[in-house]
């Protein structure tokens, strides 16, 4: 059995390996807004990528004015804070 820092550390580093992926895809999302600021990547990516998942509209919704999906990750966020978790 591991102990609670090990876990964390792996988990971190699972993270990382995924927000290197995203960052480096060249898809428009809001995924892909999350890795590029964790990673400091282009702003013209970052703000591309935001602009076209607010014209996303989730399946079942009615008014696409409202845009989404919105999905946070919150290995992404702490990372974009500036602290782990």
């Amino acid at each position: 059995m591991i102990d609670q820092q090990t876990y964390e550390d792996q988990v971190q580093a699972r993270a990382d390996e995924m927000l290197d992926v995203v960052a480096e895809r060249d898809r428009h999302a809001a995924w892909t807004a999350h890795a590029l600021l964790a990673r400091g990547k282009d702003p013209a990516r970052v703000t591309e990528a935001v602009s076209n998942s607010l014209g996303e509209v989730a399946p079942g919704d009615g008014d696409p004015a409202m845009g989404g999906p919105f999905i946070f990750c919150r290995p992404c966020c702490s990372t974009v804070a500036g602290r782990s978790s």
